[in-house]
């Protein structure tokens, strides 16, 4: 990497890390991105699509089109004890899971290829809200524009072992998860007459109890999980029976279709439990990621680059157990994403002391080139 470029994309991620900003709510981030690329490159076309936007490097029709993606959000974390020079303006928020890093990397790739060239056809999908699962989704008319990506590629950060180890598998890649709210809607009452009311409280205990009979680990050998993250019901005083709950709950399995069915039968129990006691019983999801499934070929396009760039390498047995909206794309497209490593000694993400590693860029960099520079 052109060490002009490599200087380049350092600056440009500590003046991203300053400009956190929520899920779906990037503005300013996007508009420094493009405002950002149209300085700094000849040759490519910038399309402005509202939340999200791409960046075409076009060949002609006849060549093969590759995508990369970066995500623009940050977290509500503030900076950890030791800030750096660069620390976010933005109370509360933070790029505490490395996005300022994947966004200066595939700028990083953009530079390369203006001012190199490239036999491929590629494409640079920068989107919003992947901390909650909202972006992708938002970005799938990107396909309309561009119906035969051949690959799309992308990256996470972390400390996964020695300095640009990447650690990948073919299939399911991250677990798919959904967020659940069951809310139950009973009728308070004083706490010396609980007869006249409808306390929640049997329908709650009975549905978490019943948790592991629907999420067991091991019952389709592929990881199907429940985890309770917030119980609420009645109010913190003495006088009052319990009228109405509630239960958050994060669902995970490796596969889509295996979470969507425990979340099914397991909702119906809900319900049934509700009834039983005469308890109406709401359901609503959220955050809902797909399992992201890593194509085979293009993991071995990437096992291919990691050879030649002589980068250590660990293949995951597992899927890493949380989750990522890329999964969205790889429904409409091959590709696959994997994890880089800057070392195992710092913070993890989502830490408060988390900070994206510089040194990781160009190594991110040249992978990424690698794969745009093979022949599909």
């Amino acid at each position: 990497m052109k060490s002009e470029n490599l200087k380049l994309i350092k600056n440009l991620r500590h003046d991203l890390h300053k400009i956190p900003e929520p899920s779906m709510k990037e503005v300013e981030t996007k508009k420094f991105l493009m405002d950002w690329i149209g300085k700094h490159t000849q040759n490519m076309q910038i399309v402005d699509k509202g939340c999200y936007f791409y960046v075409v490097y076009k060949v002609s029709d006849d060549k093969q089109d590759i995508a990369f993606r970066a995500d623009m959000d940050a977290l509500p974390i503030p900076e950890g004890n030791s800030p750096p020079p660069w620390a976010s303006k933005n109370p509360g928020w933070s790029h505490k899971c490395g996005h300022d890093g994947h966004m200066a990397a595939l700028c990083g790739l953009i530079l390369e290829i203006d001012q190199k060239g490239c036999d491929n056809n590629c494409y640079f999908l920068f989107q919003p809200g992947e901390e909650t699962a909202e972006g992708a989704v938002q970005c799938l008319n990107f396909f309309d524009d561009v119906p035969n990506i051949n690959a799309f590629y992308a990256w996470h950060d972390g400390n996964m072992g020695p300095f640009t180890n990447v650690g990948i598998k073919k299939g399911p890649m991250f677990c798919a998860s959904t967020g659940i709210l069951l809310e139950f809607k009973g009728e308070p009452t004083h706490a010396s007459t609980p007869r006249l009311g409808k306390s929640p409280v049997r329908a709650m205990m009975e549905v978490i109890n019943a948790i592991p009979e629907f999420f067991d680990l091991w019952a389709y050998g592929k990881m199907p999980m429940c985890t309770i993250c917030y119980v609420e019901a009645g109010t913190p005083v003495f006088g009052s029976a319990v009228g109405n709950g509630k239960l958050h709950l994060t669902c995970r399995a490796w596969y889509d279709k295996d979470m969507d069915e425990s979340i099914e039968n397991f909702i119906n129990y809900a319900l049934a439990c509700g009834a039983n006691s005469g308890i109406e019983v709401k359901a609503t999801f959220h955050e809902k990621f797909a399992s992201t499934e890593n194509d085979p070929g293009c993991v071995d396009r990437v096992l291919k680059a990691c050879e030649e760039l002589k980068y250590p390498v660990t293949m995951l047995e597992d899927p890493i157990g949380g989750s990522e909206d890329f999964g969205a794309f790889l429904h409409h497209a091959p590709g696959c994403m994997w994890g880089m490593s800057f070392g195992s000694e710092f913070a993890p993400i989502h830490d408060k002391d988390f900070q994206f590693q510089d040194d990781v860029l160009e190594p991110a960099v040249e992978l990424f080139k690698n794969l745009a520079y093979q022949k599909y």
